[in-house]
């Protein structure tokens, strides 16, 4: 056999692997891997322990891109963490007879999203994977009242007092919060009280909704409804791949 022929192909990669030893966010597998993404050769994902990859800013902590050519085995011993959800912002003053509402709490982000499987992606978990809590919703405005004015001769709106603002999710470098109470009108006020904001969710757990603003007597009129608390977010998110799950690491949120 010439020369040649026994040492063809002898440069030719058999697996491609890479390693997360240190803290890192918003892990875009197809730019880890390069050119490997694509090319027909199994991949190895590990992370080591004691390492964190987070997301931030609506981005999974892990994408599994498209494009995957071959398998894909994610070996996780640390711990990913999709982002925290916003806090939803208090109402502010009830200006408006129908009432102003609190702002909705932000949703948790995706610990890893799958959106391509390739041959097939496993995920071997002995660390910790965690969806994001939702941001808790703002307290709506108290019910807008009336006043009679003594120098004016005649009654006069009273703006509802405000709603309080949302706790934070837990996630990423954020620790989950409670809501702030809403503003107190106090015994006797021609205004209702601002309802109190709702409290953020722990890690994989959806957000607390904000609280009604409180009535007057002085008026028929309708308090601030609270806002929704936001979605718990999931440890692993199928976007239409498949994938296998083994190891008996923890989770917190969904996986499927």
């Amino acid at each position: 056999m010439p020369i040649q022929q026994m040492f063809l192909g002898l440069g030719s990669k058999s697996e491609a692997e890479e390693t997360i030893s240190s803290t890192t966010t918003d892990l875009v597998l197809a730019t880890l891997f390069g050119n490997d993404w694509t090319a027909d050769i199994p991949k190895i994902l590990n992370i080591n322990s004691g390492v964190t990859v987070g997301g931030t800013s609506g981005n999974a902590a892990i994408l599994v891109s498209t494009g995957l050519v071959n398998t894909l085995v994610i070996n996780n011993s640390g711990t990913i963490t999709g982002h925290g959800g916003a806090a939803g912002s208090g109402s502010g003053a009830g200006t408006s007879n129908s009432g102003t509402p609190g702002g909705d709490g932000g949703d948790g982000g995706t610990g890893i999203s799958v959106v391509s499987a390739g041959d097939g992606v496993t995920i071997n978990n002995t660390g910790t994977i965690s969806g994001g809590g939702g941001g808790g919703g703002g307290g709506g405005a108290g019910e807008r009242g009336r006043m009679y004015h003594s120098g004016l001769g005649a009654y006069i709106n009273v703006s509802g007092k405000a709603g309080g603002t949302g706790g934070l999710g837990a996630g990423y470098n954020q620790s989950a919060t409670s809501g702030s109470d809403g503003v107190t009108a106090g015994s006797g006020a021609a205004a209702g009280s601002g309802g109190d904001g709702g409290d953020g969710g722990a890690l994989g757990a959806a957000g607390s909704n904000g609280s009604q603003g409180g009535y007057t007597s002085t008026a028929s009129r309708t308090p601030g409804q609270g806002g929704s608390g936001g979605a718990a977010g999931v440890a692993i998110k199928n976007d239409g791949a498949t994938w296998t799950n083994s190891g008996g690491g923890t989770y917190n949120g969904a996986y499927t």
